[in-house]
């Protein structure tokens, strides 16, 4: 029984990203900011979280300061912390999303097309470029959505924090809105197939300021991030 129900609600998520993935492909051509995009990829948040029978409860949203853009960075666990994030965060959003992913059918070219912010460590021009990109959209009032990890966690424990979205932050100026998500790693665990129904906790640390922050001391902004994201993981516990 639990197979079968898993096996519907891969079903229904493929569908829903064939259909809607398409719809973002195609609107992609009549927006050239990505909004469009992206407000259709939040109704794909959506319905994943409503067919998987996945419930979200957030706390700390009166944290994100308003009328400004920011940088959310947040701990990883599973694929469902996209949908998830996607639906309860507010404004307008971009990911820094891995070279691979756009290599994903319907999925990878949606993520593409709707300008997300892609990373390429194999070549770092490129990513550089699009590192101008995030910039450009934050200066315009994009939010941007990074997992400093870089990839999911097998465990649920913080791995080592990458560079790339530390540096956006403090080249931009703009605060950091540190995120703890918890629960999505029971629903789909890294290296799992299987979807089981539940719930997720999102809490939404205080900004910190990035602009006190330069390379040479970016370690210490690292660290304060670090221990925001796992003092709210303890809580959430």
């Amino acid at each position: 029984m639990v197979l079968l129900r898993s096996g519907l609600f891969i079903l229904a998520i493929a569908l829903n990203t064939i259909i809607l993935g398409s719809l973002i492909i195609l609107s992609s051509f009549f927006s050239p900011s990505g909004n469009l995009p992206n407000s259709i990829a939040r109704f794909w948040a959506r319905l994943i979280l409503l067919t998987s029978r996945v419930r979200v409860e957030v706390q700390g949203q009166d944290n994100i300061p308003s009328g400004q853009p920011v940088v959310f960075m947040s701990n990883h666990v599973s694929y469902f912390d996209v949908p998830a994030l996607m639906v309860y965060l507010p404004g307008q959003i971009r990911f820094l999303a891995r070279r691979e992913l756009i290599k994903v059918p319907i999925f990878g070219w949606a993520l593409y097309l709707a300008r997300h912010i892609i990373v390429d460590h194999a070549h770092p021009r490129k990513t550089l470029r699009n590192i101008g990109r995030a910039l450009k959209n934050l200066k315009e009032g994009t939010n941007i959505l990074v997992f400093p990890e870089g990839a999911r966690s097998f465990d649920g424990r913080l791995q080592t924090f990458k560079k790339g979205g530390i540096s956006l932050a403090i080249k931009s100026g703009v605060p950091i809105i540190p995120i703890s998500i918890k629960g999505s790693g029971d629903i789909l665990p890294r290296g799992s197939g299987r979807i089981r129904p539940g719930r997720i906790k999102i809490a939404l640390g205080k900004p910190i300021g990035t602009r006190n922050y330069t390379r040479k001391n970016s370690e210490e902004l690292v660290k304060r991030l670090r221990e925001a994201i796992s003092t709210n993981l303890d809580r959430l516990s």
